[in-house]
């Protein structure tokens, strides 16, 4: 099994040129709105201390061999009604297929179940990001909405996809 650790982000220690160029990238950011804009060290130092500051998100690196290789951001917290929001960001394409992400999305679902005693789990993906899609199904969560023609990308129209998965019925 892949080993990964997740580390909370409490500085801007993490922000880096690395990360910056993740989210510049095309490719691994095809279906995602970081791609309508170019981002900077100094954009990425806002966003993630803009982040710090609120009580309803959390972000964590992922580790792999000791080596920072992506970010998950768990927004969204709602003590109220028990729910949170993840997006997970794999930086290092020679990292894809290897069940990094699985892992993740495991220790991820410990802290939003057990540590935050939260009951739901969700995320949305553009229907044109089959990997996503297939991500999310094979890691227990259902699909339980699809709003029509959200996105834009080259041209294209594509549906908004909502999976979720819950406390009392996760893998």
């Amino acid at each position: 099994m892949v080993q990964i650790k997740l580390q909370l982000i409490e500085n801007l220690s993490l922000v880096s040129k690395t990360w910056v160029n993740w989210l510049n990238d095309k490719k691994i950011n095809e279906f995602s709105d970081k791609s309508f804009k170019k981002h900077t060290i100094n954009s990425q130092l806002k966003f993630v201390k803009n982040k710090l500051k609120l009580k309803s998100c959390k972000i964590y690196a992922i580790f792999f061999r000791k080596k920072h290789i992506g970010c998950v951001e768990l927004s969204n917290i709602s003590t109220t009604h028990k729910t949170v929001e993840v997006k997970i960001l794999i930086g290092e394409e020679n990292l894809y297929r290897k069940g990094i992400g699985s892992q993740v999305l495991k220790k991820i679902k410990k802290i939003v179940f057990e540590d935050l005693k939260m009951n739901k789990l969700k995320s949305s993906v553009v229907s044109g990001n089959i990997k996503s899609i297939n991500f999310f199904l094979k890691n227990g969560f259902i699909k339980e909405a699809e709003l029509k023609n959200e996105f834009k990308f080259d041209g294209v129209s594509y549906n908004k996809i909502y999976f979720s998965i819950f406390a009392n019925n996760q893998a």
